[in-house]
């Protein structure tokens, strides 16, 4: 009786089984510093940068901050984001809502969620119509891009501090 070949297999199996994962095509979940660069606007930006880099704005809506109605938060419209400023003229988000709009690593709205799957991996936090992915300088999860979804597409992109 022949032994042999049935070990072979089961090295051949076990060596198999232990074999590392290959390396996976999908990018990290985690934030860094200039995953929220965008249009040229490092996450700190204040309003003279916005306007040297992006020019005038389409618009501007103005909304009380919802901690503190007596401040006025303004978002600067262009034809493809807006960008939301505090009332000490810094850039606390930017929303991107064309196409021509895109992220540091790629993605734009009207992309695939595959894509997002592709550039961002999976997110930490996921609710129906929105993907969080949380920077690794926030314990508390307020720093992040925020994906809205429509269906299996990106309906738009936000970049920043979301309001406590």
């Amino acid at each position: 009786m022949n032994i042999r070949p049935p070990f072979r297999w089961a090295v051949l199996a076990l060596t198999l089984a232990c074999t590392p994962d290959a390396p996976r095509d999908t990018g990290s979940p985690w934030l860094t510093d200039s995953d929220f660069v965008v249009a040229g606007l490092a996450d700190d930006a204040d309003s003279s940068e916005v306007l040297a880099m992006l020019g005038e704005p389409d618009s501007i809506i103005s909304i009380p901050d919802p901690d503190e109605p007596d401040i006025e938060l303004l978002a600067w419209v262009y034809p493809d984001l807006g960008v939301a400023l505090a009332d000490d003229g810094l850039r606390y988000g930017i929303t991107l809502t064309g196409q021509a709009a895109v992220t540091a690593r790629g993605l734009r709205p009207g992309d695939s969620v595959t894509r997002v799957l592709e550039l961002y991996g999976r997110p930490p936090r996921r609710m129906a119509a929105a993907w969080d992915y949380i920077a690794t300088d926030d314990p508390n999860g307020l720093h992040v891009m925020r994906v809205g979804l429509e269906g299996d597409r990106v309906s738009w992109i936000f970049l920043g501090w979301l309001l406590e």
